[in-house]
């Protein structure tokens, strides 16, 4: 009975092509299928050679180890429309930072709407590294990686998941830029006046940071999260230093 349905399954699965074109609008595949955006290497820098091995192989390496994974590939590319095409858009030639997402559809076999990875767990957002083993799945009659849901404006939805990791990432920057600048002030106040108080403060601008930053998050700060998370850390920082006069009292905060 289980080899009955083993090859029911497989006699069921449906042919999978995987097409690399150039970077597209996902509104007209968002009618036929569904859409996501695609993280197309792990690290600080990625390479269309990188990428494209990423894609093959179905996994990623970090850039500081090369970026390249090795391996056999899993799944071809190109090849004759299929029930189920996957068109993703990869970075150009080159070594690029690695902050950009790049456009993945899926049309065919049911989907519809937004991409769900059961590996960012992020609701249209892809990792490179998901297709070949969505593929290998599909082909095999088994639950893939890479999934749908129902969206009424996918790409919309997309658009605003976007702004949000760049906002984030960007975010991410200035607070340390902040962070940066607080110490040193803090540093430079203390060389200047002699003061041990702004020295304490230097140390503990860091925790301070760190503590403000949470606190912008659970009061939702959307916009200057940097800045906000600076001014409370500011707050924080300066009883602290007053309140931790002793060794003891330092060491406990």
């Amino acid at each position: 009975m289980g080899l009955l349905l083993l090859a029911s399954n497989a006699a069921a699965a449906p042919r999978v092509a995987v097409r690399v074109v150039p970077v597209f609008p996902p509104k007209p595949y968002a009618s036929r299928g569904a859409v996501g955006s695609m993280v197309p290497a792990s690290g600080s820098s990625v390479s269309r050679a990188t990428a494209l091995a990423s894609l093959t192989r179905g996994k990623l390496e970090n850039a500081l180890l090369g970026g390249k994974p090795k391996g056999k590939p899993l799944i071809s590319l190109g090849g004759p429309p299929a029930p189920v095409t996957i068109y993703v858009a990869l970075p150009p030639a080159g070594k690029h930072h690695n902050l950009d997402r790049y456009p993945i559809a899926i049309v065919g076999g049911g989907y519809h709407g937004l991409l769900l990875s059961s590996s960012t767990r992020v609701p249209g957002l892809v990792s490179i590294a998901d297709v070949a083993p969505t593929v290998r799945s599909l082909e095999r009659g088994e639950k893939p990686i890479l999934t749908s849901r129902p969206a009424r404006d996918a790409p919309a939805q997309l658009e605003q998941m976007n702004a949000r990791l760049n906002a984030a990432h960007f975010g991410r920057k200035l607070s340390t830029r902040v962070l940066i600048g607080l110490v040193f002030g803090f540093a430079a106040l203390a060389w200047l006046l002699r003061s041990p108080f702004f020295a304490r403060a230097g140390l503990l601008a860091i925790p301070a940071m760190v503590l403000a930053s949470t606190i912008a998050s659970a009061l939702h700060v959307e916009h200057g999260v940097a800045w906000w998370s600076g001014a409370i850390a500011l707050v924080l920082t300066l009883p602290l230093s007053f309140a931790t006069r002793t060794t003891r009292a330092l060491a406990l905060a």
